[in-house]
């Protein structure tokens, strides 16, 4: 979502500055288009980090295969934060036209909160789980159909800003496309 904004923010930033093309050497010299290219190197910088967790979830598995549970991952400070000052983490897949698909999110610590984002980066479906045990646990489960073909998104957070604790999550086929 932060890319797509970026990139909207440097294209109209682009529009206004007129359709004449300042030389090159102008270009670099000028402080607004510097910071515009500052701006396009962030989003391109984090539209490969995105694809470069697709590459890896893809090849992980977890999301293609039910099975083992998940390696243990955990949500803690210095990871990046939703506008309201949750942490979280995200992780990618691809998925067909009317494959369902079903998202399991184990916590330690903290109340989860996961967030399926289609394959345009808009939300599609949003699961809070419950406040967790007297072991600190909580379990949370997400079943959804793609409605779109494409790389689908989960970001995985907790209810409150700041909560910390380690998780597994796997996701499930549990229908394929015809």
């Amino acid at each position: 979502m932060r890319t797509m904004m970026a990139i909207l923010a440097v294209a109209l930033a682009l529009c206004a500055c007129g359709s004449k093309q300042p030389p090159p050497q102008a270009r670099t010299t000028d402080p607004t288009v510097a910071a515009l290219d500052a701006e396009a190197a962030k989003a391109e910088a984090e539209a490969s980090r995105l694809q470069g967790a697709d590459a890896a979830t893809a090849t992980a598995s977890p999301a293609a295969t039910p099975g083992p549970a998940a390696p243990s991952m955990t949500l803690a400070a210095g990871d990046e934060k939703l506008h309201t000052g949750q942490y979280y983490d995200t992780i990618g897949f691809t998925a067909q036209v009317g494959q369902t698909f079903k998202i399991v999110y184990d916590t330690q610590g903290y109340q989860p909160l996961l967030i399926v984002l289609g394959p345009d980066n808009k939300p599609d479906s949003q699961s809070q789980g419950p406040v967790p045990d007297a072991s600190g646990e909580a379990h949370l489960e997400n079943e959804t159909t793609a409605d779109r073909a494409g790389t689908w998104h989960v970001l995985l957070s907790s209810m409150n800003p700041g909560e910390t604790g380690s998780y597994r999550v796997r996701i499930d086929t549990v229908t394929t496309a015809h």
